[in-house]
């Protein structure tokens, strides 16, 4: 069991440690919504989180209920990183209608016309490190919530 012990903990001290953490890109998306409260949004406790390579995307399926307003915003802990949002119709075509930025945190802004299932793409662009068009070799956390009124 010692033997078990000591190979995790050498494991640990040589693992790399992240730069950033997703729970630290939630943490900017709740700070920057909270305008959107007291307008009376309601934000979803629950988030999509994960990891992205530099240039990489994140295509999400999710369904929006016509009459209802969302607001879908996207954030990296990572400073200095191109994140970018959009959402899309069954179809392909972008319904997004207003963009915001704050900060770390890129926001648009959704008026469904029909209830069906929609896409929101996250697309880290680049990352802090990229020279020359070559992409930092680097995992990027993101973090995206949506609030609906």
């Amino acid at each position: 069991m010692a033997r078990v012990g000591a190979i995790v903990s050498a494991f640990v001290m040589w693992a790399p440690l992240a730069e950033g953490t997703d729970d630290e890109a939630h943490a900017a998306i709740m700070e920057a919504v909270a305008g959107h409260v007291e307008d009376g949004f309601t934000i979803r406790e629950e988030y999509w989180k994960g990891e992205l390579e530099s240039g990489g995307k994140k295509l999400i399926r999710h369904q929006l209920f016509r009459g209802n307003e969302y607001w879908f915003w996207v954030a990296s802990s990572i400073p200095g990183c191109d994140v970018k949002l959009e959402v899309y119709d069954a179809n392909g075509a972008s319904v997004t209608l207003e963009r915001s930025e704050k900060g770390r945190v890129r926001g648009v802004r959704v008026t469904p016309a029909q209830t069906s299932s929609f896409y929101i793409l996250v697309q880290i662009s680049r990352a802090p490190g990229e020279q020359s068009g070559k992409p930092a070799v680097q995992l990027i956390d993101w973090a995206l919530v949506y609030g609906y009124r």
